[in-house]
């Protein structure tokens, strides 16, 4: 499986060879053993975009893994095609994991955020009872994904 930044992930027949797989991801790789599944990404991709979140540590501490990224079953980088019930389970798994890039206004969309952020805190100053809130698990890992994109956003616009 393939996925580029941004984009969805789309099941990809690659030649089970490292030139290969070096070849359509543009250098150097990296293996990334992530539970039943290798993460095959560029070894120097420190100043590419990233491209999904994965939790690996201790506490939900994770990382990002910047570039584009393929997705194969096996270990230790000895590379096996995936079952069907590996590509249905991992493109969910891509699709909850993946930072979502778009064109429009990035400054009022970051604007947006922080205005209605701010106005929420003001409603809620009071104490809240958060045995009662329900809130669905997507929900919950949208408006996650929404604040990381947003504060990536944010770091790429203070670069420029």
């Amino acid at each position: 499986m393939y996925k580029e930044v941004g984009k969805n992930p789309e099941l990809k027949k690659i030649r089970n060879n490292i030139q290969e797989f070096e070849q359509i991801l543009g250098g150097k790789i990296s293996c990334i053993p992530f539970e039943n599944i290798i993460i095959v990404c560029k070894e120097n991709r420190k100043n590419l975009q990233p491209n999904i979140y994965i939790n690996t540590k201790f506490l939900g501490l994770g990382e990002s893994i910047r570039g584009d990224i393929i997705i194969t079953a096996g270990n230790d980088c000895v590379f096996k095609t995936l079952s069907k019930e590996q590509v249905i389970e991992n493109i969910n798994f891509l699709r909850n994991a993946s930072f979502h890039y778009n064109s429009s206004n990035n400054k009022s969309k970051y604007k947006d955020f922080v205005t209605s952020f701010k106005k929420e805190l003001k409603i809620n100053n009071k104490e809240r009872d958060f045995d009662n809130i329900k809130t669905e698990d997507d929900e919950v890992l949208n408006l996650i994904l929404a604040i990381q994109t947003v504060i990536l956003e944010f770091i790429k616009n203070k670069k420029n």
